[in-house]
């Protein structure tokens, strides 16, 4: 199993961030990936195949004590690596990004770094200046995935969910 945590999301607003991932793909000449809407997702922890299912489940429990819905507000496009004015990755920043940091961190991420991923490029590219007004939304719940990642059947399934009250 390859799990990770994230937050994805409501329908309602995949509507606004694929538009502006349309934008992105339209404006940077390279090559890359842009990932379905059913997969853009906020990654809070990646584990991928070093621990057990129960044993990554217990750690988000124990992580999202006393944890409630984080409002999120997508505010600018920017991308990896942070320091060049070339990028591998497009994202979308989170602005106020604390409250996640605090989970990621409590889940063992060294590094929080919370944004939501539009694009892959296979080489550096530089990103346009996008403007666009800040999509707004509450995360209501940590889901737990397992990346499939065989061939052509690449997806996630939900390996479990944790209402943030």
């Amino acid at each position: 199993m390859r799990l990770f945590a994230a937050i994805a999301p409501p329908q309602e607003t995949l509507d606004r961030i694929e538009q502006i991932q349309k934008a992105v793909h339209r404006e940077v000449r390279q090559k890359g990936s842009y990932p379905h809407r059913d997969k853009l997702h906020i990654t809070l922890k990646f584990w991928g195949e070093e621990l057990s299912l129960p044993t990554v489940k217990m750690l988000i429990e124990e992580s999202l004590v006393g944890a409630a819905k984080i409002p999120i507000l997508l505010d600018s496009l920017d991308g990896f690596p942070a320091h060049s004015r070339l990028k591998r990755v497009a994202f979308l920043n989170i602005a106020q990004p604390e409250p996640l940091i605090k989970i990621m961190r409590a889940m063992g991420e060294p590094e929080p770094h919370p944004h939501l991923t539009l694009a892959r490029y296979m080489q550096h590219a530089e990103l346009p200046r996008l403007k666009f007004e800040p999509i707004a939304f509450d995360a209501e719940s940590v889901i737990l995935y397992d990346s499939i990642q065989f061939g052509a059947d690449r997806r996630y399934v939900i390996q479990g969910q944790w209402p943030l009250m």
